[in-house]
């Protein structure tokens, strides 16, 4: 999907590297890879603009979106904070074992 909402076919298109997937890991990985200068693909389901219940990043987060130069730019979008995750498992005898 083109960045002005149209649809474009790769074709014969070359790149050094296509990544799959536009969510929080393949948007970093496309993003250090072409500050590295190769040439990068990211290849993502069509954009929808429905609300996304239970998407979140952990506060655990900030640091790496700090190192890639983002965390200024998410902090400008109108969201809620996230600060942490809590996991819980109605019997204990299926939850996995940290180790």
């Amino acid at each position: 999907m083109c960045s002005n909402g149209a649809r474009e076919t790769l074709g014969n298109t070359r790149c050094d590297v296509l990544v799959a997937g536009g969510g929080p890991a393949g948007s970093v990985a496309a993003l250090a890879l072409a500050r590295r200068d190769l040439d990068v693909i990211l290849v993502a389901p069509e954009q929808t603009h429905a609300r996304r219940i239970g998407e979140t990043l952990p506060g655990g987060a900030r640091p790496l979106l700090r190192d890639v130069g983002l965390l200024d730019l998410v902090a400008k979008g109108v969201h809620l904070r996230s600060p942490g995750n809590r996991l819980a498992w109605a019997d204990l005898q299926q939850a996995p074992n940290p180790e």
